[in-house]
């Protein structure tokens, strides 16, 4: 039963369950729809402007670690790579890269700058299916960084405890 363990721990490294084998896992999350990717995908931001978003934007892309390699007439990443393996039967190997890139979208509403964030997960340069908990996980980091990389309102000041201000005497 040695081999059945290193097939289970070879079908964790692949993201979508396409190499997982039945039985070994239990129940299969559930895969994000793009009902889910538009959902978590799209966010409005009232009181900031076009070009105050489009900088955060940036900024948090960048941040979280992805080149930003196009900003017209979106703000497209290159892929950047979260994890490398194998999975192995009999004697063949096959690696599998899987990584992640953004295509994002700004759009003037009444109600301020819309986001449409698209997140793109990859494997050996294909775009596949994703489990819906890590998709949400990544929309959550963005969008945090997203709204630290905003500016505040005209005269509004952050509390002491957040704001990161250090005064020196």
């Amino acid at each position: 039963m040695v081999g059945a363990g290193r097939a289970c721990v070879a079908a964790l490294l692949v993201v979508t369950g396409a190499v997982a084998l039945d039985g070994c896992m239990g129940p299969r999350p559930p895969v994000a729809s793009m009902a889910d990717y538009q959902r978590l995908g799209s966010r409005t931001f009232a009181g900031h402007t076009h070009d105050e978003v489009g900088a955060a934007v940036v900024v948090a892309l960048r941040v979280i670690g992805y080149e930003v390699v196009a900003a017209t007439p979106r703000i497209r990443t290159a892929p950047r790579t979260i994890a490398v393996g194998a999975v192995a039967r009999g004697y063949v190997a096959q690696s599998v890269v899987e990584s992640l890139s953004w295509d994002v979208e700004l759009q003037d509403s009444p109600q301020g700058p819309v986001v449409h964030a698209m997140l793109h997960y990859l494997m050996n340069g294909e775009e596949q299916q994703a489990f819906l908990g890590p998709v949400e996980a990544q929309y959550a980091q963005f969008y945090r960084e997203v709204a630290s990389n905003l500016p505040t309102a005209q005269g509004a000041t952050l509390p002491p405890s957040t704001s990161g201000a250090v005064t020196i005497h």
